[in-house]
């Protein structure tokens, strides 16, 4: 995890101070997005969040710890737009 950080935490710092001072487009609100959040991430508590799927157990870098479970939600959610799409393009063939 030091390279991730750095040895004196330069990285940590900037990302902190990016997602505080963040201020997304006036367009953010047409951009689906679907939150998967760790569990225990104590970086960014869950009680803070709103997230769409909880992976159990895991902390702040859920992808790196818990890559199979995200990996599934991700390819669940893949699948589900997919036949959602199809249904939606044979409801109506006009299109």
């Amino acid at each position: 995890m030091m390279k991730f950080g750095g040895s004196k935490g330069e990285w940590h710092r900037w990302a902190t101070a990016a997602v505080l001072s963040w201020n997304p487009s006036a367009d953010i609100d047409r951009i689906p997005l679907i939150q998967i959040h760790g569990e225990r991430d104590s970086t960014f508590p869950i009680r803070y969040t709103k997230a769409d799927i909880v992976v159990r157990g895991a902390r702040h870098c859920a992808p790196m710890t818990h890559s199979g479970e995200i990996a599934s939600v991700l390819q669940e959610i893949m699948l589900k737009s997919e036949t959602n799409t199809t249904t939606q393009i044979v409801a109506d063939p006009q299109k």
